[in-house]
């Protein structure tokens, strides 16, 4: 109908053209940027969306890759306010500053070459920016024409968090777009880091600024979730409206693309990698087998005085290139009593999970040996030909302490043809069903770098790291031949007739 009035002379055509632009996110991304496939009912329904001034706030969009999130929100968003409102400034941030530059070069170049936005808005865009704008760079961002030559910020400009953080600046927009990636929740310390970055980032808005975050989660730990998705205003409503549009939903209904493309994505892709990029769900709770919050913190001072100490060490890799990589040791204090199924409560009593040369690991073993009392069994798996256990026997030994494969205070660790993950893996084999249950502690005396990198393990199991989850696991290998007493007391609150039968025998 618009376009019919336009052409028998009813309206105004360019006053016409700048009301959609200035109203119509869909017609930007259809007309102005000629993005292909956009004419599908998914992206029209995104665009209104995010048409509605009265939902503006501060937003975390998470949709899956392919579904124009940054066309319409990054991108044509921009665009749309640039000519709207450009005395205003938008920040485009992502987690270093070439990952927003890219961000904003094809909104640069549409305000460059588009003669159309130029014979709509010759109030707002220059004939040839590139020598009669103030700026025109992706360095230092884009400025339109604008009423005030006192602000610092670019109308646009494109800023890291991590690398590239502006500073002395503030937005009237934020655009936060993939500020996490895969690298950024490798680590709780990059982790720490990523959200350090977010919450200085927070004070380059302005006092009624809008706050966007666009992208998809790669943990349930991470950035998104829970750090934003938590966050709350004073009158504790969230502070985030959360927009979640994974790729079909739980009842398999697609939400743009074909089932055809879904299952080809699908099953070319790693696990891990689909249900972060797709269905938006890093680990989702049908693939969970360790929870985390089943384990308790206990104090150090009332882990109870009877357990016996079991240390177990898993060495790096050894070799050209491998020195970095990743050491667990770590001594667990086991409760010498089983419950009416066998089980002992188990509490990880010392831990360290880093990456450390041979010689640099061989000194932190000696000294956690040393400080945590009698050491029953350590046990050290065995990787191929690596000669870890000699220099921890040898190092024990220069202190006067001595272990011995012989009498099994030294035990070799190996998987003996188990896989590691999976279902029937060692690991979940191990530890699913104590570590769901109650059994396992964690003494609030280890640092808590190593705490948090132990139950990221287990939320994320099996996608991630497992050093410390390979350590528990093989501690049941080393306790195993032990004759741990029931106890009774267990037993009655569990299995009132066996607790009797107990209780006649003993």
């Amino acid at each position: 109908d618009i376009f019919r009035d336009i052409a028998a002379g009813k309206v105004n055509a360019i006053e016409m053209y700048r009301e959609l632009v200035k109203n119509d996110l869909w017609f930007i991304v259809n007309f102005v940027m000629d993005v292909p496939g956009c004419n599908r009912p998914f992206v029209v329904e995104r665009c209104k969306e995010h048409d509605d001034e009265e939902n503006e706030g501060d937003t975390l969009d998470f949709w899956a890759r392919f579904h124009y999130k940054s066309t319409i929100i990054t991108k044509a968003k921009t665009i749309k306010r640039i000519l709207k409102y450009p005395n205003r400034c938008t920040g485009i941030f992502s987690h270093t500053k070439p990952i927003a530059k890219g961000f904003l070069r094809p909104i640069k170049l549409i305000l460059e070459h588009s003669q159309m936005l130029k014979e709509w808005f010759p109030d707002v865009l220059y004939q040839k920016p590139e020598t009669q704008a103030d700026k025109w760079s992706e360095d230092d961002g884009i400025i339109v024409k604008r009423r005030s030559k006192a602000r610092s910020e670019s109308t646009v400009e494109a800023c890291g968090l991590v690398e590239g953080m502006p500073t002395g600046k503030h937005f009237d927009y934020m655009i936060l777009d993939d500020v996490e990636t895969k690298d950024t929740v490798a680590t709780p310390e990059m982790v720490k880091k990523a959200q350090d970055a977010v919450d200085l980032a927070m004070n380059l808005g302005t006092e009624d600024g809008v706050k966007e975050f666009v992208g998809t989660p790669y943990s349930h730990m991470g950035v998104y979730f829970p750090f934003l998705v938590n966050k709350k205003k004073a009158d504790d409503t969230p502070k985030y409206k959360l927009r979640r549009h994974p790729v079909e939903d739980e009842n398999g209904k697609p939400a743009l693309l074909s089932r055809e493309q879904i299952d080809e994505i699908k099953y070319s892709t790693d696990e891990y990698i689909y249900n972060c990029q797709q269905m938006i769900d890093p680990t989702p709770e049908g693939s969970r087998t360790l929870d985390s919050s089943m384990v308790k913190d206990i104090e150090a001072n009332k882990i109870p005085r009877d357990v016996w100490n079991f240390m177990v060490i898993d060495p790096a890799g050894e070799g050209e290139g491998k020195q970095t990589d990743s050491w667990a040791l770590g001594v667990f204090g086991v409760k010498p009593k089983i419950d009416a199924l066998g089980q002992s409560d188990i509490c990880v009593k010392d831990l360290l999970i880093s990456p450390m040369r041979t010689d640099a690991a061989v000194n932190a073993i000696v000294q956690m040996y040393l400080r945590n009392g009698i050491i029953m069994r350590l046990g050290v798996e065995k990787h191929g030909q690596s000669t870890a256990e000699i220099h921890i026997s040898n190092a024990l030994r220069a202190k006067g302490r001595r272990i011995d494969v012989r009498d099994k205070t030294l035990v070799l660790l190996k998987p003996m043809g188990r896989k590691k993950k999976g279902i029937n893996g060692r690991i979940d084999q191990a530890l699913a069903w104590p570590v769901n249950n109650g059994k396992w502690y964690l003494s609030d005396a280890i640092h808590m770098e190593y705490r948090s990198r132990l139950r990221m393990e287990m939320d994320k199991h099996p996608h991630w790291h497992d050093d410390g989850l390979d350590i528990m696991a093989y501690l049941y290998d080393m306790i195993k031949e032990y004759k741990f007493m029931p106890n009774y007391f267990e037993y009655k609150k569990s299995t009132p007739q066996v607790a009797k039968s107990y209780a006649v025998r003993s």
